[in-house]
């Protein structure tokens, strides 16, 4: 009796041992495969089992709104057939508003006959702008559209004409069109059109002599907003060969006036520029 005794004692002592040093062995390896496991079955971000849609439709894959604004938009060889009809019928509704004292069909204001010549040249600013828009967003210019803005260009209203400019310089450079507009700017009387156009106008470095015409006989007799705003203007086409030209012509203008201050003060900075200052 006293050997059985022991012998179930030493059973029990062994069954102790054996739950102390092996079950925590094997929570331990139970626990470790609780964590993987998720690992295991999770998916990657750019898991090719997810469909496109869904992939599309992640945060990291949509873009921004200054992203999808800065996509350069594809060269275009020319325009779809929806957007030649657009062109047309834009160029139709401006022939049709040019020439409409001929057809009797411009707006009417009887007791304001001059803001009927405003309405008439909004409208014709709205179509050149639609134009200008219609090929900007095709990416597409060509002869034709270089003839749009020439014809504007020289439309008597300063509205218009800005609209005319701002098509021509969406446009690739264009000597005709430049030609057209130092023609148009010779007689003008905007000094906003004349700001606008010195913007332009420094394209055309071909076009010196003639662009230094425009401005001296301006600046000599043109408007007073005209002539100003050459003056204020004026630094970018200054250059080592012609600042003797326009000293000469800074003295000959009235000495207190405000485009002779603009002119010499262009001057001035563009020598000190020159000599390395």
């Amino acid at each position: 009796m006293r050997y059985l005794l022991a012998g179930v004692i030493a059973l029990g002592i062994a069954l102790i041992i054996w739950l102390n040093f092996l079950s925590p062995a094997k929570i331990q390896s139970g626990a470790q495969d609780a964590v993987t496991e998720p690992a295991e079955i999770a998916q990657p971000e750019n898991n090719p089992f997810r469909s496109a849609q869904n992939q599309s439709n992640s945060p990291e894959s949509v873009p921004s709104d200054a992203e999808q604004v800065s996509q350069p938009v594809a060269s275009t060889v020319s325009l779809s057939d929806a957007q030649q009809q657009q062109r047309q019928a834009l160029e139709e509704s401006l022939a049709t508003l040019a020439n409409c004292k001929e057809t009797d069909t411009c707006p009417r204001d009887d007791e304001d006959p001059r803001a009927a010549s405003y309405e008439l040249a909004m409208q014709l600013k709205q179509q050149i702008d639609a134009y200008r828009k219609l090929h900007q967003q095709a990416d597409y210019f060509d002869e034709q559209s270089a003839r749009v803005a020439q014809t504007y260009l020289q439309y008597p209203d300063g509205h218009v004409q800005s609209a005319a400019l701002a098509l021509m310089r969406a446009q690739p450079a264009n000597v005709d069109s430049a030609t057209v507009l130092i023609d148009a700017l010779s007689s003008g009387y905007d000094g906003k059109l004349m700001t606008e156009a010195m913007l332009e106008l420094q394209r055309y470095p071909g076009l010196e002599s003639e662009i230094q015409t425009l401005f001296a006989e301006q600046l000599r007799e043109g408007a007073f907003n005209v002539s100003r705003a050459i003056a204020e203007n004026i630094r970018p086409y200054l250059n080592q060969d012609n600042l003797a030209f326009y000293k000469k012509l800074a003295d000959q203008l009235p000495a207190k006036s405000a485009k002779a201050r603009y002119l010499k003060s262009a001057i001035l900075e563009a020598e000190y520029q020159l000599s390395g200052g």
